[in-house]
């Protein structure tokens, strides 16, 4: 063939710093795409990159391609709005070569025919990854990406260090790590918006859930709860006592995603509910107390002993109107940060004075108050009371918490009168302790909270815990609720995950101190409950053990009557029926159970209570 002996010629030397051809024609390549490939690994070690366009087709079969810069030809002018401005590597290159199959399953390549086609107008780049067809990834590393990009709150930076120690034969930029990315998550919404796919996703799992629509617009979200199948499980084990809060920037709604959470007996937290609304007015919490009432019923679950909330009357009505017989509970060290913080404002330097007093209103402040206490303020709420009180605002919040943490009501109301004794010249301060809390004592009062089954848990730190963990496995505050709900999905399975490990490291280890001799006592509870019930029980062991003659103390001082509120508030037994069994030399069965308050049984104590150390 003349015209294959024509091209068939090496070519001349090329200038300095001007990118070489590749061999032509080569050796035989068995098809284009191996051609390209061959031209292209050249183009990769040379500084230039290739597309391939303009397909010849001869009795059905391709016979020509061509294969030319990707920089050929001019920057062509926007047709846009100028809006965002747009980049082109186009630079008026003309090089280009001819692919030909003369014979099926050989192709050769050609110069083009005109010679301004035979050089590039330019150098060779610095890096290949300027070039898109060297920056294609293999269907090994797109599996690489999906697997590693699984986790939402994983960042592409690690993507890409994963990807690049796998195929370090490849070469891509951060941003096509996004691109990658950006496809996978666009397939798994199958052409549907977030909040459509997030729907169809929850009955496909069957996820339980309730939403709520617009009435004048059904396409837009006001509400939806949600939870998920482990957490119905450890629902309906630990359902006595349930804490809810809120937090932002988790979505580009900006909805506020509420957390309904529950204790384990290994005390770890675990969640319940998740929430949506697009207020926090009545209505929105009314939507969300109902549903998380839905759920309990649906599911046959125990209705709550405990609710446990920050300061906010409007969630607290509302869960009021669809749990009434639930006792609610505020959150302790809420009420002493903002205690502490308006003793702080309204504190009267010279008695008589007003002027520190008009900072605030004697409503409930909010969590934007907290952070304007010091460190050394924030360690002093759960600080001990010191005998020495001074008569400062300091002195003021020493005394207060004498008043939250009093055992017994008698105790309580001594601690109220003493504190508006000493603190008389500050009416402000008690105007607001008196106006704000005193009127609802029976729901943070140690001594009224102590008679229900609560387990001890007097703060929602685990629901805020919650909260911050969530974030954790979100990239930044603007996902949609499809990926919101994807790192929920990843936060319950770690959760379970943790709870399986702690059972079982919880069964396996026990402290000397059980079993020793002396801890007989405990019986079939050895080995029927956590670590942190035993810890409990031994801490009321030794005040039983004080009752016991001994050769030192053969007559030791009585018990009394029993008065107890710790097997009705943490589901153990108390000292006196330690006490009895000490002295009968019998231990405590399975069977045995403790009374809860009005008479009921518990069907499982917490974190506290008898109950299998193994996860469900």
């Amino acid at each position: 063939d003349s015209r294959l002996r024509s091209s068939t010629h090496e070519p001349s030397s090329p200038e300095p710093n001007q990118i070489p051809n590749p061999p032509i024609p080569g050796d035989p390549a068995p098809s284009a795409e191996v051609l390209f490939n061959q031209v292209n690994t050249f183009a990769k070690n040379n500084g230039f990159g290739i597309v391939k366009l303009n397909a010849y087709s001869y009795k059905g079969r391709v016979k020509r391609y061509t294969f030319q810069c990707d920089r050929y030809g001019e920057p062509k002018p926007s047709r846009g709005a100028n809006l965002r401005a747009r980049k082109s590597r186009k630079c008026g290159c003309k090089w280009k070569l001819i692919a030909e199959a003369l014979t099926e399953g050989a192709w050769l390549l050609r110069l083009h025919d005109n010679p301004e086609h035979h050089q590039h107008n330019h150098g060779p780049s610095a890096a290949s990854s300027a070039h898109p067809s060297h920056r294609r990834l293999t269907k090994d590393a797109k599996a690489t990406i999906e697997s590693t990009s699984r986790r939402v709150g994983i960042r592409a930076r690690d993507v890409r260090a994963v990807v690049q120690d796998q195929h370090p034969e490849l070469n891509f930029t951060k941003r096509d790590i996004y691109n990658a990315r950006s496809l996978i998550n666009r397939e798994k919404l199958g052409g549907l918006g977030p909040t459509a796919a997030l729907i169809k996703l929850f009955d496909e799992q069957k996820v339980p859930y309730i939403v709520k629509w617009a009435d004048d617009n059904p396409n837009r979200l006001l509400g939806l709860v949600w939870t998920f199948p482990y957490c119905i499980g450890m629902w309906k084990r630990f359902p006595e006592v349930i804490s809810f809060d809120n937090t932002y920037n988790t979505n580009r709604f900006k909805l506020p995603l509420f957390q309904a959470t529950g204790q384990t007996c290994l005390r770890t937290v675990f969640n319940t509910a998740f929430g949506l609304i697009d207020n926090e007015k009545r209505e929105g919490f009314q939507f969300l107390a109902e549903s998380i009432k839905q759920l309990i019923e649906e599911h046959s679950i125990q209705q709550p002993d405990v609710i446990i909330t920050d300061f906010d009357g409007q969630m607290k009505a509302a869960l009021n109107d669809q749990f009434p017989e639930v006792q609610q509970q505020l959150c302790i060290h809420h009420i002493n940060s903002n205690v502490q913080l308006r003793a702080k404002q309204k504190w009267l330097k010279s008695p008589g004075s007003s002027s520190n007093s008009s900072c605030g209103s004697d409503n409930e402040a909010g969590s934007s108050s907290q952070v304007q206490l010091s460190t050394a303020n924030q360690q002093s709420l759960s600080a001990p009371v010191q005998n020495g009180i001074p008569h400062t605002f300091n002195g003021v919040f020493a005394m207060w918490k004498l008043v939250v943490f009093a055992e017994t009501e008698e105790v309580h109301d001594k601690a109220w009168i003493n504190l508006c004794k000493e603190f008389n010249d500050q009416r402000p301060i008690l105007r607001y302790l008196y106006g704000t809390y005193m009127p609802i004592r029976a729901q943070w009062a140690r001594c009224f909270i102590q008679n229900y089954r609560n387990f001890g848990i007097r703060v929602t730190s685990g629901t805020e815990a919650s909260n911050n963990n969530i974030k954790g496995y979100l990239l930044n505050g603007m996902s949609n609720l499809y990926r919101l709900v994807e790192a929920m999905q990843d936060m319950i399975k770690d959760q379970s995950q943790d709870f399986i490990d702690g059972c079982a490291s919880d069964e396996v280890l026990t402290a000397p101190e059980y079993l020793r001799p002396s801890a007989e006592y405990l019986g079939e509870l050895r080995t029927l409950v956590s670590s942190k019930c035993l810890a409990l029980i031994t801490a009321q062991y030794r005040l039983a053990k004080k009752a016991m003659p001994t050769a030192k103390n053969p007559f030791p001082a009585a018990l009394g009557d029993c008065v107890c509120s710790v097997p009705v508030e943490l589901g153990i037994p108390c000292y006196h029926s330690i006490y009895i069994k000490l002295a009968s030399g019998t231990s405590f069965t399975k069977q045995e159970q403790h009374n809860r308050k009005k008479g009921k049984q518990s069907k499982c104590c917490q974190n506290e209570g008898v109950v299998d150390r193994v996860g469900a």
